[in-house]
């Protein structure tokens, strides 16, 4: 099996497109997607011991969490894969510089650049996540 440094960063992109489609197929099909009486099986919960409560509370927030993430990688492999059909795959989209090939090979999703990433990730939330639908700041 040859390295990931082997493999050209697009192929690894395709590779990961494929990857993460099949973690959102599994973490759907393990997710609890019914209703606290529907998987349970019980007709009430009021009787419940708290602890049982909070156990499934906890699962569905982990479920949900995961889901997030897996659908912001999701975003971002897109977004790379729009690039890559466009010809500006591995051309930083803030800077417009080329992203550096050992980038490329660690993150083949990366559309921005080490140092613009870097600026991103330090700058305020509420204004890096305005380009995110349902994050928009609403002051």
């Amino acid at each position: 099996m040859a390295e990931s440094r082997d493999v050209p960063p697009t192929d690894r992109l395709d590779e990961r497109a494929e990857h993460l489609e099949q973690l959102r197929e599994s973490v759907e099909a393990k997710t609890l997607g019914e209703s606290q009486t529907d998987e349970t099986g019980e007709i009430n919960t009021v009787d419940n011991h708290p602890a049982d409560i909070s156990d499934f509370t906890y699962q569905r927030e982990l479920d949900s969490t995961i889901g997030q993430i897996l659908a912001d990688e999701e975003q971002q492999v897109r977004k790379a894969l729009d690039a890559k059909a466009e010809g500006r795959y591995g051309i930083c989209e803030d800077c417009g510089q080329p992203i550096g090939e050992a980038r490329l090979a660690a993150r083949p999703e990366a559309t921005r650049c080490i140092e613009c990433q870097r600026r991103r990730e330090t700058q305020n939330p509420a204004d890096r996540d305005a380009d995110r639908p349902g994050l928009e700041r609403t002051a």
